[in-house]
């Protein structure tokens, strides 16, 4: 399978790009997709956020399938669009009022303003159902591994300090985060539990850092180098 990686930068500065609409467009429809397949109808795996948000994609050169999309979100992005950190969100929501969450978020953003440098949520991974694992083991590794090395040469590319991701707790995808430098996010000494994702059926999930950023994946390289970017142009 010929396999293509797209990054959409911030679909609010390319809205007038028929490729990123149709882009866009599917990158919506294969979370619908993704999640509808695991959970009831009026799960929303999107939000405000996708407007804005890098999207990572991989799609089928030949037809244009999308087979996988997942978002990153800056902090300093979201700044610029007068909206929360979805991290700091996420645990300020009113059933996950923990204060140690927020603190140790609030504490990642605060060492970023100081060293001057980027914090990152990672979010919204979809593989589409015809290539979960149990129909198509070696594609679904071959898509996590992908986005792992996006997530490192986009951290290296932001001068990122580090990046934080919530994940499903009873999911097996911790194993792909713990094994590319992502630990439990602890605070005074202590890891935090999960908290309450209400947009998602209310599926508790554990959020997670990283703070080391050491791409040694080259066999899936030359995605990144083939890349093509959507991102704002002269019109």
């Amino acid at each position: 399978m010929d396999l293509q990686l797209v990054v959409l930068n911030n679909f609010y500065d390319c809205s007038y790009n028929n490729y990123a609409k149709v882009h866009f467009g599917n990158i919506i429809d294969l979370k619908i997709q993704g999640y509808s397949t695991r959970y009831n109808y009026g799960v929303l795996p999107f939000n405000t956020s996708d407007y804005f948000a890098t999207h990572f994609s991989v799609v089928e050169k030949n037809s244009q399938k999308m087979l996988m999309t997942y978002k990153t979100l800056s902090y300093s992005r979201c700044q610029q669009f007068n909206q929360t950190f979805p991290a700091l969100a996420l645990v300020m929501e009113e059933e996950n009022q923990n204060q140690n969450h927020q603190k140790a978020i609030q504490s990642a953003i605060t060492e970023a303003q100081k060293t001057k440098t980027e914090l990152l949520y990672h979010g919204g991974f979809t593989i589409h159902p015809d290539y979960r694992r149990k129909k198509n083991k070696k594609i679904t590794h071959l898509l996590f591994r992908i986005a792992q090395m996006c997530k490192v040469n986009y951290a290296l590319e932001t001068s990122s300090s580090c990046a934080l991701v919530f994940i499903t707790e009873g999911k097996k995808f911790h194993k792909y985060f713990t094994e590319n430098n992502y630990q439990n996010l602890e605070f005074a000494g202590e890891n935090l539990g999960p908290v309450t994702v209400h947009s998602i059926a209310s599926e508790k999930s554990r959020p997670y850092i990283s703070r080391c950023f050491i791409q040694s994946d080259e066999q899936v390289e030359k995605y990144w180098n083939e890349r093509i970017v959507l991102a704002k142009m002269d019109r």
